[in-house]
């Protein structure tokens, strides 16, 4: 039984699928073991002459650019923290993360995240808040799944520094249009977050909404 997952290319007119079925050209999927002069060798033990080599999967991923904030002097990394539906972390405030899909089109996710943050906003605006955070009661325990979906090495690589979900509403990852959309136009507001109205509030234990 096929059990794989493969990411879909899309690209305008199929020209990048219509070289793929070149008489000359032949697509490869294995591990690279070690690289020579002139050609790549494969852990499966074949060896693939080339006269270019073009080195495109060293990324190295980052959340928020490498940017580590502080709320009320403590250091907050995105590693060590879950997030809600995507966008914001857990303990700070007023801080959004726009990201797309890397299992679809990057435009239509960073659009859904986009539309949630500009709905928070109003919802801050209508309530007189000064500040808006998700909240999670606890923590121990809890599932600590990484918020990307993906086992390519620059994912794996970076699991420490990726925030993690539970997997369970609204503490999960970017999934697909769709169900970002929901939370855009359905979702509960008050659901995981906690807003204060004032200094005093500020001071005092979160409210839970």
């Amino acid at each position: 039984m096929f059990r794989k997952t493969w990411r879909s290319c899309l690209c305008p007119e199929g020209d990048f699928l219509k070289v793929m079925h070149r008489d000359n050209v032949e697509l490869v999927t294995d591990v690279i073991d070690s690289i020579t002069g002139n050609s790549v060798l494969l852990r499966s033990g074949r060896k693939l002459d080339a006269d270019l080599i073009i080195t495109a999967a060293g990324l190295y991923f980052q959340v928020m650019s490498g940017i580590a904030p502080k709320f009320n002097g403590v250091r907050l990394l995105p590693g060590s923290h879950y997030t809600w539906r995507g966008t914001m972390l857990e303990s700070l405030p007023n801080i959004g993360c726009v990201l797309g899909y890397v299992l679809q089109s990057w435009a239509p996710g960073a659009e859904a995240i986009a539309k949630l943050l500009v709905r928070v906003i109003k919802s801050m605006e209508e309530k007189k808040a000064i500040k808006v955070m998700p909240v999670l009661k606890h923590t121990k325990n809890m599932p600590r799944k990484l918020a990307v979906d993906m086992n390519s090495n620059y994912f794996v690589k970076a699991a420490d520094r990726l925030s993690k979900i539970t997997g369970e509403d609204p503490w999960y990852g970017r999934t697909h249009w769709i169900r970002d959309l929901w939370s855009v136009f359905v979702w509960r507001y008050r659901q995981g977050t906690g807003v204060y109205r004032s200094k005093r509030e500020q001071e005092e234990l979160v409210r839970y909404l």
